[in-house]
């Protein structure tokens, strides 16, 4: 595993290097985790593919002091910057959860560089309504924020939904989680900010597939509750000669190394 630094505006991004294969594939990871959790694939795959995964802002080791913008420009011209100087025909996108949103979105702006997607535990594929309104409008993004420093009655609401049975116990347990420590709270804020600006568009990434031909292999966790295997066939209706569905047993954390078999068929 090689670890490596780009300095992209005022900003470092770290990534990693996994793996010396001719073909390449480019790893994003979930909210909350880090690009080295992709590192067992070096020893299961190592030999045929190189595995690059960066961090995203505001996770692992990435300096980001660039206030909460990302655009879809600022990633795509950091991936050039990692392969700067070295020649892959074939580049492929595998994401998990919050990066999967990321491969999608990817695929959407320069489908002609990608040669096959792994999606696992994808978010994007459907629309979260509290992320849209948290996120993209001027009045959710602001109570959002005043939700963070003010948890008394969200976590009260919590409970009374969690008792009522609309709100599964999963998602109570890791919101809890997620919300406990104030600076979780703020690191939450940032993370759902700064990534407001990818939301894929999925009728047309599925024009984008089929006009393009681009395989797509789709793993979900029988026993997800935070992202369901049915979301998946909003994907995979009219275009499955192109998306491929896994269902493994299994919760939503799937990027672990006992699952590397499972995850090493995915790439074939």
């Amino acid at each position: 595993m090689q670890e490596h630094f780009i300095s992209y505006k005022s900003s470092q991004i770290q990534y990693f290097i996994f793996g010396s294969g001719p073909k390449l594939f480019y790893c994003f990871h979930g909210y909350g985790e880090n690009a080295d959790s992709f590192s067992f694939l070096e020893n299961i795959a190592g030999s045929d593919y190189t595995f690059i995964a960066l961090n995203l802002p505001f996770h692992g080791n990435t300096l980001w002091n660039d206030g909460l913008n990302f655009a879809l420009q600022d990633l795509v011209d950091i991936l050039k910057e990692t392969i700067a100087g070295k020649d892959f025909q074939a580049i492929g996108l595998l994401g998990y959860s919050m990066g999967g949103r990321v491969c999608l979105q990817l695929l959407e702006l320069m489908p002609e560089k990608i040669s096959n997607v792994i999606l696992i535990a994808p978010d994007g594929l459907c629309k979260n309504y509290w992320y849209f309104f948290s996120t993209q409008t001027f009045i959710g993004n602001k109570l959002f924020n005043y939700a963070m420093k003010h948890t008394g009655w969200l976590f009260a609401s919590m409970k009374m939904f969690n008792k009522l049975g609309l709100l599964n116990t999963s998602i109570y347990k890791i919101a809890h989680y997620y919300l406990d420590e104030e600076s979780e709270r703020q690191l939450l804020y940032n993370r759902w900010t700064i990534m407001r600006k990818f939301k894929p568009a999925i009728p047309l990434i599925k024009k984008i597939i089929r006009a393009n031909k681009i395989q797509v292999k789709l793993l979900f966790g029988k026993y997800d509750k935070i992202i369901p295997a049915d979301n998946g066939k909003a994907l995979q209706q009219g275009i499955e000669e192109y998306v491929m569905l896994n269902i493994a047993e299994a919760g939503h954390q799937l990027l672990r190394e006992k699952h590397s078999e499972l995850i090493k068929s995915l790439l074939a």
